[in-house]
């Protein structure tokens, strides 16, 4: 790791009060799925996935697995083949979906024997890999209907069954430094530019902020253009004077941006950290230990509930 004379990375010092950017960032929801629950089904096998075991419910021919849910989301069902012990090779099977007892979807899938799963009473009888298909539900509540044909005459499916729900990420928006070594300015590849403040082994990042909250931080370390591959560095997070944690990170360049005013630098690919903070007046400092040297970029992020 080359050492870098801060002077070189940041542009001139300057100091600010904590302000809130004008830039914010668009409210977009996080999406997960949550285990759905059958009203009918054919009885449940133990699957051991990797070490995990997992309830799964059989899929037969005629009678099928009946779920209820409630709309607008999406479903999704998760499925593989049941192989017998002394069975090998490509099987098929074909996924049916009804709604309300309409079809809704037929997909075939394909798949082998995978050696890190099998049934949990029985590790000679594998399982084949995981196949996904999603249902789209519309408004109200409906009832699915699902059942599965497999090719081979002693082939069975199982599957598991999910919803989507959805939740309103955290408003973020970016949060000026009161101490720091420089301003930057990153234009990416997509035209977007992003404002960053330097940091360095001599001059720390610097805040205040009330609590409670949690800051998100984003950080970059400078390479110039002799550095090549990954390269380690350290930041040390200090709150009200304490250290609260080292952050350990490994980065490489990124190509799809540049400093408009470094030409001389070329920033690392980001890395976050998450500072939770309690109750009342906190001053933040974050430092950089490793190399000798450093020079690294960041931009601090805060729940815009939170901006006082």
């Amino acid at each position: 790791m080359r050492r870098f004379p801060w002077r070189t990375c940041c542009l001139v010092a300057a100091a600010a009060c904590c302000a809130l950017l004008a830039a914010t960032t668009s409210v977009a929801a996080a999406v997960t799925w949550r285990t759905l629950a059958t009203t009918a089904d054919q009885g449940e096998i133990c699957l051991d996935v990797g070490g995990r075991q997992m309830e799964y419910k059989r899929l037969d021919r005629e009678d099928p697995v009946v779920i209820r849910v409630r709309g607008p989301r999406r479903v999704k069902v998760i499925s593989r083949y049941l192989y017998e012990p002394d069975e090998r090779g490509l099987r098929d099977y074909t996924l049916h979906v009804g709604m309300d007892g309409d079809p809704v979807l037929s997909k075939v899938f394909r798949g082998s024997a995978r050696d890190d799963v099998s049934r949990c009473d029985d590790a000679a009888a594998s399982a084949g890999g995981l196949r996904r298909a999603y249902v789209s539900v519309g408004d109200g509540w409906h009832e699915l209907e699902i059942t599965a044909t497999a090719e081979a005459l002693r082939g069975e499916v199982a599957a598991r069954f999910f919803r989507e729900s959805k939740r309103q990420r955290e408003e973020l928006v970016s949060y000026a430094p009161e101490q720091y070594a420089g301003v930057s300015h990153l234009q990416f590849d997509s035209g977007a530019r992003s404002t960053y403040y330097c940091f360095t082994t001599v001059r720390p990042l610097t805040c205040e902020v009330t609590g409670p909250t949690t800051l998100t931080i984003w950080t970059r370390l400078d390479f110039d253009h002799t550095m090549n591959g990954s390269q380690p560095y350290t930041l040390e997070a200090v709150i009200d004077g304490e250290s609260w944690r080292t952050f350990h990170y490994d980065t490489e360049k990124l190509d799809a941006a540049v400093y408009t005013e470094r030409s001389d630098v070329l920033p690392g690919q980001r890395k976050t950290m998450r500072l939770p903070l309690g109750k009342g007046r906190h001053r933040v400092e974050i430092r950089c230990v490793r190399p000798d040297g450093c020079c690294v970029t960041a931009k601090i992020r805060i729940p815009a509930k939170d901006v006082r």
